[in-house]
């Protein structure tokens, strides 16, 4: 989708940028399927186009895990890229490396504010440390529920009715499961990613549904032996004793590609997918908010722009530039409905294409209105030891080596060790 009024839309950002010929380097992700490399590619070649001073020099860089270890890496060396769209979490981590300028310190004008004031603040959540925002939300997700209605009719479900609760999720699930004569099982009732790394992020929307949370705000403390935290977890243990889910670990990329085979009727994935699951699906797909029991929630997720210290200050405007122009309303309206991310602005969802788009594909809207009940991605100090330890206790329990409890207390005694230095 192409927008007419791209040389409108750079205008004033064309007037900010550094004067002379700049190049810079934007490493970003791709974790899950669609067309974001494309969109990513052409929309650098857009800009580029626009402003004759600045090109964009995009460059994919893996998976979000991937792009944060290139980044540091580059940037270890001497070389960091101007920009690097990298999981929001990393924040804390990247603070301590002393490795990204505050986004705060470009914000200057009237306009800056403007656009600042009109991200959704569930996506501005985990930028803002200490008083000061430290990314720029963009390539921007939550988990959501994909399901097949003609597996929902055959199972004799209101296909037009997704479950709201869990007890009705449950339910669904195991009605769903579809076997042969021979009691093997031809389709799954739900299959929810749970290999590593992201096994945490649809863990972390049932703790919230359960009414926990995950970690205090300073990014130091963790709650995983709470009571809230091993009723989700059991509760999604169960799913896989009662036959409804697959057992063992299942792998985030094998999820969508079950579920467009016909081999469960129901997947809990990021929004990031839905491009590619409503075009490519053979039956009709219906879309909902996850389920919920003390509450909904979900957490958010994706890549945040992050502006290195290490760059030219020239190079660091340019960034700034870039930034602000892939938010303004039509490029990102542009970027949601050519991927499945959430346009993280509110204007976003007042450009004409993107009305065009709601109204022909009402599931885009869907993650956007689950944004009242979505809370901050588990962040931390030394993010990527507490998230393995959690990570590898969670998988402890799903393949029957640990129960819920025991694996949450190991988990949260890992994670108390891991953080007592910043205590």
């Amino acid at each position: 989708m192409k927008s007419t009024i791209l040389a409108a839309a750079t205008g004033l950002l064309v007037a900010a940028a550094p004067a002379g010929a700049i190049e810079i380097t934007m490493y970003y992700p791709v974790s899950a399927g669609g067309p974001i490399a494309q969109a990513y590619e052409s929309l650098a070649a857009d800009f580029t186009k626009a402003n004759g001073n600045i090109t964009i020099k995009p460059i994919f860089a893996g998976n979000q895990v991937d792009a944060l270890v290139k980044a540091q890496t580059a940037a270890r060396g001497g070389n960091p890229p101007a920009m690097a769209i990298v999981d929001s979490t990393n924040v804390f981590t990247l603070i301590e490396d002393d490795m990204i300028q505050p986004i705060s310190d470009f914000v200057k004008t009237d306009d800056d504010r403007k656009l600042m004031a009109d991200i959704y603040p569930a996506f501005l959540a985990n930028s803002i440390v200490d008083g000061k925002t430290w990314s720029l939300p963009f390539q921007r997700s939550t988990v959501i529920m994909y399901y097949n209605k003609d597996a929902f009719r055959e199972a004799g479900l209101d296909p037009e009715k997704a479950p709201s609760t869990w007890k009705e999720f449950a339910d669904a699930a195991a009605r769903l499961v579809k076997k042969d004569a021979q009691g093997n099982v031809l389709r799954y009732g739900i299959e929810i990613p749970s290999s590593q790394p992201d096994v945490y992020w649809p863990y972390q929307a049932m703790v919230t549904q359960a009414g926990g949370t995950m970690m205090s705000d300073d990014g130091k403390k963790t709650f995983f032996d709470s009571p809230e935290h091993v009723k989700a977890l059991k509760f999604w243990t169960d799913l896989s004793s009662s036959g409804a889910m697959p057992g063992g670990i299942i792998a985030w990329a094998t999820v969508p590609t079950d579920f467009l085979a016909g081999k469960t009727a129901m997947m809990w994935h990021t929004t990031g997918n839905l491009v590619r699951v409503t075009t490519e699906a053979k039956f009709p797909v219906g879309v909902a908010m996850l389920p919920g029991d003390a509450r909904r929630g979900t957490p958010v997720g994706g890549g945040n722009i992050f502006i290195f210290k290490g760059a030219s200050q020239a190079e660091k405007e340019a960034a700034w530039a870039f930034g602000k122009w892939l938010l303004s309303p039509e490029r990102a309206a542009e970027f949601s409905a050519r991927t499945g991310y959430v346009a993280v602005r509110r204007a976003a969802y007042d450009v004409p294409s993107m009305k065009e788009y709601a109204a022909k594909v009402p599931s885009a809207l869907v993650a956007r209105d689950q944004l009242e009940y979505a809370v901050k991605a588990l962040s931390l100090y030394d993010n990527a030891r507490v998230h393995k330890a959690l990570m590898d206790q969670l998988q402890a329990a799903m393949t029957g080596r640990a129960t819920p409890e025991a694996a949450l207390q190991t988990a949260q005694r890992e994670a108390r060790q891991i953080l007592a230095r910043f205590q």
